[in-house]
């Protein structure tokens, strides 16, 4: 009999430490899945950020492409004739607006007051 007592207590202890074990992995394990999507989430926003950074610079360089249009049908002539007009604009910058450009300007040259 004490035997059989002390093999259904090392059992028993036996099963309540695996079942801590099990809780504390299964703890773990969620921890981990919401630390995943919360950097998923993370990701997910940064991609949408960039998705609507690049939109802009499509409207931009679509609104500066008719505005070249507009002003070439008005007869202001081509850019280089802009300063004069108080337009002091660089071309890199025009080739930036106009999709042309690789980055960003170089400086916010544009002066449409003409000092």
């Amino acid at each position: 009999m004490q035997t059989k007592l002390q093999a259904a207590l090392g059992r028993l202890a036996r099963l309540r430490k695996q079942s801590r074990f099990l809780k504390d992995r299964g703890s773990d394990l969620f921890r981990r899945g919401i630390q995943d999507l919360d950097e998923t989430d993370a990701e997910q926003e940064r991609l949408a950020a960039e998705e609507a950074r690049q939109a802009e610079l499509r409207s931009v360089q679509e609104q500066a492409s008719r505005t070249l249009s507009d002003v070439s049908a008005w007869g202001a002539g081509d850019a280089s004739s802009w300063p004069s007009l108080g337009l002091d604009i660089p071309e890199s910058d025009w080739a930036f607006l106009l999709g042309g450009g690789g980055g960003s300007p170089a400086t916010p040259s544009g002066n449409l007051s003409g000092s």
